[in-house]
């Protein structure tokens, strides 16, 4: 049986309609332009200890292709900064969002902290 393409069913139409061209800098390294859902408005996350107690906090979503082809991870991230919709924020942290095809074939959820230029 074959996989599904989760990359072109779904995650390409919803970057083609919600994604904006973003700019993103390690930390040690070069910046570089990659399209990004800006979710900075909040999202609800939940407590990691499992209590029902949600969290907004200022994200944005990236596919994690695009970090593989510049050689990087979601544990690059941390401290990196992320300049979209005229506003630069600090990954604050990443956390991937795999696919039933795997991390590889999904995406990255960044935690952002909005940075006082």
């Amino acid at each position: 049986m074959a996989l599904v393409d989760f990359q072109s069913l779904l995650l390409d139409p919803n970057y083609l309609v919600f994604g904006v061209d973003a700019v993103l800098t390690p930390v040690d390294g070069f910046p570089f332009t990659l399209q990004a859902i800006d979710q900075s408005a909040g999202v609800a996350v939940g407590d990691p200890s499992g209590v029902q107690v949600d969290t907004v906090k200022p994200a944005a979503t990236i596919r994690a292709f695009e970090l593989a082809e510049k050689g990087l991870c979601a544990g690059d991230l941390n401290g990196a900064a992320l300049s979209l919709n005229a506003n630069t924020w600090r990954v604050e942290s990443a956390r991937p969002m795999p696919t039933p095809n795997g991390e590889a074939a999904g995406e990255i959820m960044l935690f952002l902290i909005e940075v006082d230029v």
